[in-house]
């Protein structure tokens, strides 16, 4: 997965909404292509805070946007890059979910099906939380406490300090692509 998304990134708008995210240095590739990321996220154990810490300077720097959910539910995987392609699957924004696990990813290039996944995104983008430097730190303290015994307790822990972001559900048709949140 990591060889086709760095194929269709140079020069682009991208946006991903991820329910993991643990790789900063597919971040830095993008950024390094000269793109711009807006990105959706979820706050949980499968989220490092110590690999958003390292994307606060891109944010400073305007390149990159980052919104999340604290919700446990928040579980999309799609990247769109402008206008041109879109990746739908199973592929965590994780080192492991586009480069080393078995996942399954379809590559969309159809404008109307781009259009449509851009509707779903600007969707998850208009709920989602900004996230701030504060939120980081917040979310990097918690997350020292995070045991993965009880994800029911972490998820509550995170809430309670972060903030409990959730998404209202809609469903998103036409008749040629269909995306159910």
């Amino acid at each position: 997965m990591v060889d086709a998304i760095l194929l269709n990134a140079s020069n682009e708008k991208i946006f991903i909404a991820s329910a993991f995210f643990s790789n900063s240095d597919i971040i830095k590739s993008f950024i390094n292509k000269n793109c711009f990321i807006q990105l959706v996220i979820r706050l949980n154990k499968g989220t490092s805070a110590s690999e958003l810490e390292k994307l606060i300077p891109f944010m400073e720097a305007h390149q990159i946007e980052i919104r999340f959910f604290s919700d446990e539910h928040f579980h999309p995987k799609f990247y769109i890059f402008g206008n041109k392609s879109a990746f739908i699957g199973s592929s965590n924004l994780t080192h492991r979910g586009i480069s080393e696990n078995q996942e399954m990813n379809i590559q969309i290039e159809d404008s109307n099906s781009i259009n449509e996944l851009k509707e779903v995104f600007n969707s998850y983008w208009s709920q989602a939380k900004i996230l701030t430097n504060e939120d980081i730190k917040k979310f990097k303290e918690i997350s020292k406490t995070i045991k993965n015994d009880n994800e029911e307790k972490d998820s509550q822990n995170i809430k309670d300090a972060i903030g409990d972001v959730r998404y209202s559900n809609h469903n998103y048709d036409n008749e040629d692509f269909m995306f159910y949140c």
